[in-house]
């Protein structure tokens, strides 16, 4: 393997490692700016995300670091073989992919987090119904209110049960 190829396949590393992280940085922001329900469950899985990220910054600085250097020892050993580097830009195309993605990656977190506030809301009316269902005489016994010491130590009984349910 001879240093143009090394040379050329840490570069697209480090540009495909900085691109991955630069969406990932874009996701979690856009998900504890709009407080994005998609994939927060526990406080500690956000922690160790967090840490990913602090590590997946270091690593593509590290990466950077590394390109720039190779890209250095690259261009004086071109010079002095008399040849130049090309340097190849983006085509169109490729850039109003990249610009499109961005939007596209934030719809679809909404429609994540708004996916997600449906199953749950779905889940916590079944729940209501079917606590309702299994103690419809005792909440109708509620229902009919009564002055009395009776009826609301029944009533407490009632909403302790219904409670642990």
């Amino acid at each position: 393997m001879n240093h143009d190829q090394l040379i050329k396949g840490t570069n697209r590393v480090a540009i495909y490692s900085t691109a991955a992280l630069f969406y990932w940085v874009f996701v979690f922001l856009i998900i504890t700016a709009f407080d994005l329900k998609i994939f927060r469950e526990h406080i500690t899985e956000i922690f160790y995300l967090s840490l990913l990220g602090i590590f997946a910054i270091l690593g593509g600085a590290l990466i950077l670091n590394v390109m720039s250097n190779l890209s250095k020892i690259s261009t004086v050993m071109s010079v002095e073989r008399g040849g130049s580097t090309p340097i190849k830009k983006p085509s169109r195309f490729a850039l109003v992919a990249i610009a499109l993605s961005f939007p596209i990656i934030c719809g679809v977190l909404f429609a994540g987090n708004s996916f997600s506030a449906e199953k749950k809301k779905h889940f916590l009316v079944s729940a209501a119904q079917s606590l309702i269902a299994e103690n419809k005489s005792e909440l109708t016994s509620i229902a009919n209110y009564q002055f009395s010491i009776d009826y609301v130590k029944k009533a407490e009984q009632t909403l302790g049960v219904i409670k642990k349910d």
